[in-house]
């Protein structure tokens, strides 16, 4: 990698993972419950509403998931924490991007 991708890639990352961490949390505080790919914060009577939450806290659920499982395999767990990294950082990027046309725009 040339020497400015990596540290854009890392931004990227770190940006993704606050984003969502935040959503999870103002939602985890909203609702006085874990956050979790279901019920009261993913439901299928409201699906916009739901949408919305997955593209915020997505990775942030995933990981909540992946903690909370029931299961002690140490391969399922690890890829519930890769899967979640992989969405925070294409997160990041969109969220870049998105800050980035918004400095342009002001």
């Amino acid at each position: 990698m040339h020497g400015l991708q990596m540290p854009a890639l890392i931004l990227a990352f770190i940006t993704g993972t606050i984003v969502s961490a935040l959503f999870g949390n103002l939602l985890e505080l909203q609702r006085q419950e874990v956050a979790r790919m279901g019920e009261p914060f993913v439901t299928p009577t409201n699906i916009p509403r739901s949408l919305l939450v997955i593209v915020l806290a997505g990775p942030y659920f995933l990981v909540s998931e992946g903690i909370n499982l029931g299961t002690t395999d140490a391969v399922l767990k690890l890829a519930t924490v890769v899967f979640a990294g992989l969405w925070a950082l294409a997160s990041g990027i969109l969220w870049l991007e998105f800050f980035v046309r918004l400095a342009q725009f002001l």
